[in-house]
C-alpha cells in the first residue's frame, strides 16, 4: 500500500477535547510535543520484508499519546491496527483511529479471554503497555506464533544541576504521570536552590496548570509531604506543585503528579553510585551537564535506557530502540542494515 503522511489528519485533533484527564492547555502541550516526534525520517521508513498481517496495540492509561508513533507508523503504510484503549483514554483513542487509516478501535476487559483471543487471532504482532504482572500474564497466554513487546513500569530521574524551568517542563507534562517523567533530581550540594525550583515550578502551573488528582495520588502526594517534613527535610508547595528536598537515602522511584524530588549527593562518586546501581527500571536519565555521562562512567551507546538532557525527558524520538528493543525489526522482521537508524 502507498505511503500516506498520516501527520495533517492527527494535527486536526484538538487534545483540549479528548477527556484525558489533564488540563486544556497541558493536553494541547502533550499533544504538540507528540506530533513534533513524528519526522518524516521515522514515518517514511518502509522495511524491505512484507509487512505484518496485523499489529495488535495495548494502550496504557498514564500517558494517552504513548501508542501514536506506532499507530502513525503503521496507519502511513497501510498496516491494519487493532487498539485496545486504556480506560478513561477511549475518547482519546476514539479520535485517534478516526484519523488513522487502517486502525480499528477494539475495547475489551482486563481478562475477558474470549474477547482478547479474538483480538489476537489474526495478529502477528502485539505491543502491549501497562503493568508488570499484567504484561507477564499477556505474553504467557498469547498464542505462541504471535511476536511480542512489553513496556512496563519505568521511572526517569536527572543528574547535575538541571536549568529550573527545563525540569518544570518534564513534570508538566502528563502531569508527571509518564515512565520518562523525573522521579528526582540528583543535584550537587552547590547546585541551585529550592527556591529556584520552586519559582519554575509555580511558573509552569500557571502556563500549563495541572488537571485532577484521583484519590491515591492525593493520598500519597500528603504523605509523601508529611514524611519529608517530619525527616527534618525542606518543601515548598503552592496551588498544583510541591519541590521537595529530601537525603538520597530516602529517593522514591515513584513520581507523584508535580512532585518535583531533589536529592543532593556529596560528590560525583556517590552519584555514579547511585546510577550504577539503579536497576533496568531507570528507563530514562537526563544528564544536566556536558560531559557529566562521562564523569559518572556511563556507555555512549546503551540500548537499555535512553539517555537525554533536561527538558526533554518526555520527548523521546519515533522511532528508536525502546527498553532493551529494536521495535521496528519485531514488527517488521525484513528490516535490514540500511533502513534502521
Amino acid at each position: 500500500m502507498p505511503y500516506e503522511d498520516p501527520r495533517p489528519a492527527l494535527a486536526e485533533i484538538d487534545a483540549a477535547r479528548l477527556a484525558t484527564g489533564l488540563s486544556d492547555a497541558g493536553a494541547r502541550l502533550a499533544w504538540r510535543y507528540a506530533l513534533s516526534g513524528l519526522s518524516s525520517q521515522f514515518l517514511e521508513r518502509r522495511p524491505a520484508g512484507p509487512p505484518p498481517r496485523r499489529v495488535v496495540i495495548i494502550a496504557s492509561a498514564n500517558v494517552f499519546t504513548a501508542p501514536l508513533p506506532w499507530l502513525a507508523w503503521l496507519s502511513a503504510w497501510g498496516v491494519p491496527v487493532t487498539l485496545k484503549p486504556a480506560r478513561g483514554h477511549r475518547l482519546a483513542m476514539e479520535a485517534v483511529a478516526a484519523a488513522l487509516r487502517g486502525v480499528e478501535l477494539r475495547p475489551w476487559r482486563g481478562g475477558d479471554l474470549e474477547a482478547e483471543g479474538e483480538a489476537l487471532a489474526d495478529a502477528e504482532v502485539v505491543l502491549a503497555y501497562g503493568r508488570a504482572e499484567t504484561l507477564a500474564v499477556l505474553a504467557a497466554r498469547r498464542p505462541p506464533a504471535v511476536r511480542m513487546l512489553g513496556f512496563g513500569p519505568r521511572y526517569g530521574l536527572v543528574v547535575g544541576a538541571p536549568e529550573p524551568r527545563a525540569v518544570a517542563r518534564d513534570l508538566a507534562l502528563y502531569d508527571s504521570r509518564g515512565c520518562m517523567s523525573p522521579a528526582a533530581v540528583l543535584l550537587p550540594e552547590d547546585g541551585p536552590s529550592t527556591g529556584h525550583y520552586a519559582d519554575a515550578m509555580a511558573e509552569a502551573e500557571a502556563r500549563w496548570p495541572r488537571g485532577g488528582l484521583d484519590a491515591a495520588e492525593g493520598l500519597a502526594l500528603r504523605a509523601r509531604l508529611a514524611l519529608t517534613r517530619a525527616a527534618g527535610g525542606t518543601a515548598s508547595t503552592g496551588p498544583g506543585w510541591a519541590v521537595l528536598e529530601r537525603p538520597l537515602d530516602a529517593f522514591s522511584p515513584v513520581a507523584l503528579p508535580r512532585c518535583l524530588v531533589l536529592h543532593r549527593y556529596r560528590d560525583v562518586g556517590e552519584a555514579r553510585a547511585f546510577v550504577a546501581n539503579a536497576g533496568f527500571e531507570l528507563g530514562t536519565l537526563a544528564i544536566a551537564a556536558p560531559g557529566l555521562a562521562d564523569v559518572l562512567g556511563l556507555p555512549r551507546l546503551d540500548r537499555r535506557r535512553r539517555m537525554t538532557r533536561p527538558g526533554h525527558m518526555q520527548r523521546p524520538v519515533a522511532g528508536r530502540w525502546h527498553d532493551g528493543h529494536d521495535v521496528i525489526k519485531t514488527i517488521w522482521p525484513g528490516a535490514g542494515p540500511k533502513e534502521r537508524v
